[in-house]
């Protein structure tokens, strides 16, 4: 799994999500102090194609 700082994560967002997309691989997002209590953690996600709904 690939880690970045917050400030990584910002600047490189899009590729990051090209690739966690095309890896299936997640990847975490730690501070610089390394705390690990707030650690994120971005994964990908299959969306099914739904029919178009209409809610009143």
């Amino acid at each position: 799994m690939e880690n970045y700082t917050p400030t990584k994560a910002r600047q490189y967002l899009y590729q990051i999500l090209k690739a966690i997309n095309k890896q299936k691989k997640p990847i975490t997002i730690t501070p610089v102090n390394g705390n690990e209590g707030q650690v994120a953690i971005i994964i990908a996600k299959k969306i099914g194609v739904q029919s178009p709904r209409t809610y009143i």
